[in-house]
């Protein structure tokens, strides 16, 4: 048995040594395929290590040691097993959310790119939509549902009146339709 393989357990993972400033030491699992735990000074992490069908090394964080522990590493190690075999990369998933776009980026965009140019008061939608929907510019978009977007509106209608919330709703619309 090679010095970096081991059977995890929650004991002999606490036991392992963390590794000085800069350094870091992976350790792999005997008991399960591709399951490895990389200790950095202070923190122990989970991952996967496999090579995709095209030859890429991947290694999707799977979580940090005391919020999962082995056996919940070990499952999802499984299933992110399971997606390398139909052909996925799970990284991918990781990248993707990364990418997407926030409703405040998306809103930025439709005003510098598009309502700056064609309409005359922007800057009026610009501070209305600030003003009401600042809690959404940190969201991504797939986390607005219709059902996010219909209770917030009649909320506004609610306390700013139905011609704000008509006209918000048609300012939403139309960014969401530009972008």
């Amino acid at each position: 048995m090679a010095k970096n393989e081991l059977l995890f357990s929650k004991e002999r993972i606490e036991h392992l040594p963390y590794p000085p400033a800069g350094k870091y030491v992976t350790y792999h699992d005997t008991k399960q395929e591709g399951l490895i735990l990389i200790a950095y000074p202070g923190k122990k992490t989970f991952h996967l290590y496999k090579k995709l069908k095209n030859g890429k090394p991947i290694k999707p964080k799977i979580g940090v040691y005391g919020e999962i522990y082995v056996e919940e590493a070990r499952a999802a190690a499984k299933k992110l097993l399971a997606k390398i075999v139909e052909g996925q990369d799970p990284t991918e998933d990781v990248r993707n959310s990364r990418e997407e776009l926030t409703f405040g980026a998306l809103f930025r965009k439709y005003i510098d790119e598009h309502a700056r140019v064609r309409t005359t008061t922007w800057s009026e939608t610009e501070k209305n939509i600030a003003r009401y929907f600042h809690n959404w510019f940190d969201l991504k978009l797939s986390e607005l549902t219709k059902r996010e977007i219909q209770l917030h509106l009649n909320k506004l209608m609610t306390t700013s009146g139905l011609h704000t919330a008509n006209r918000s709703l048609d300012t939403i619309k139309a960014a969401f339709n530009w972008g």
